[in-house]
């Protein structure tokens, strides 16, 4: 298609340098999907990738049953040893009745890590998130919590603001419904007020004492749109909208850290364990000369760099391979996911022997 289009422009016209150049030039150029390109790579460092170079490729669907007689495989083991904190993650996924629910968690954990860099880090750290006294306010589940109040309330009062302003339509409607609108007002300030303070405690026990006063009963105002639309926006504000948000604040500091104790010994286990099938899959699919797309990404960044505690390095061998490419330019990159864009970071930071590991696509 690049070259149909080039061919276009040099026909108006032909004596355009620059166009010529580029279509000389394109033969030159690697043009390919990212999964071809990490295939390439595989190929040509087979050795240090540790595979052979004739592997197959497959989308995935045709290994699912080595995947799942893999982690039925380490299920069963851990089973047979009787391993009380295995009992107890059972328990936690909701599996201590069918290990096969725990399967599919497990399944479903690894095939999500395979669109992240260097999964076994990230396994390694899910368990974090639950370590003694964790639930703080730099707690990913604090911050999911107090932003999703703060947009719950933001659009309650916005949208109480407009119920009072089509209620002032009919005066009878009005006398009755404006003063318990404006009481309510006052009430999701007041959450706003508790919000801002970013206190779990706080927030937990203002939400338990909120109580929205009933709407009195008018007669004569039922075909009126703007009252009937009015009604409907507090009854959601009321009913629907606070109780999201005590779904989420349902207990205090305390209980919600106690909590985060009794999961963090099996989630410690259930890393393990995610890790013990990461290698012992990849032995599979090695034995069976076979590979998704995701171990050829995989297994390209890891030919490029490594992970160490302070940051992301480029390994020396991979520095006569990224001096090939002087410009990466990625087609439809909002569809990248966080391994391809580390992979296209690596490869636009050649000349960097050493970069903070962050936010890839922010950087």
């Amino acid at each position: 298609r690049i070259e149909k289009r080039l061919n276009e422009e040099i026909l108006k016209d032909p004596d355009n340098a620059g166009l010529l150049r580029q279509k000389h030039l394109l033969g030159s150029a690697k043009i390919c999907t990212i999964d071809s390109f990490c295939i390439d790579l595989v190929r040509e460092n087979f050795e240090k990738a540790g595979i052979s170079p004739d592997f197959k490729m497959s989308d995935g669907q045709t290994l699912r049953p080595t995947d799942e007689r893999i982690v039925s495989r380490i299920v069963n083991r851990y089973l047979e040893e009787k391993n009380e904190t295995f009992s107890a993650l059972l328990d936690i996924i909701g599996a201590e009745y069918d290990d096969f629910n725990f399967q599919e968690v497990a399944l479903t954990l690894y095939y999500y890590s395979r669109q992240m860099p260097f999964p076994s880090k990230w396994f390694d750290r899910l368990s974090d998130f639950y370590a003694e006294k964790a639930f703080t306010a730099k707690s990913p589940w604090w911050e999911y919590a107090f932003k999703t109040a703060e947009e719950v309330v933001r659009d309650a009062r916005e949208s109480l603001a407009e119920a009072i302003d089509l209620v002032t339509v009919d005066e009878k409607a009005s006398d009755k419904y404006l003063p318990v609108f404006m009481k309510s007002a006052e009430v999701l300030a007041e959450l706003d007020t508790s919000i801002d303070r970013n206190d779990w405690d706080t927030l937990y026990n203002a939400l338990n004492n909120v109580i929205l006063p009933d709407l009195p009963r008018v007669n004569g105002v039922s075909g009126i749109y703007e009252v009937s639309a009015a009604k409907s926006i507090y009854k959601y504000i009321s009913d629907k909208a606070l109780d999201k948000l005590r779904r989420i604040f349902y207990a205090d500091n305390e209980f919600i850290n106690g909590q985060f104790r009794r999961l963090y010994e099996p989630l410690k286990l259930l890393s393990s364990i995610l890790k013990e099938f990461e290698t012992e899959l990849f032995e599979e699919y090695k034995r069976l000369n076979t590979f998704t797309f995701h171990n050829t990404e995989q297994l390209a960044l890891s030919l490029l760099c490594e992970e160490g505690e302070s940051g992301l390095s480029i390994k020396e061998d991979a520095a006569e391979f990224l001096d090939r490419f002087d410009e990466v330019m990625v087609d439809e990159y909002q569809d990248t996911n966080d391994l391809q864009d580390m992979l296209f970071y690596v490869l636009s930071n050649r000349e960097q022997k050493l970069f903070v590991v962050g936010d890839v696509k922010q950087s």
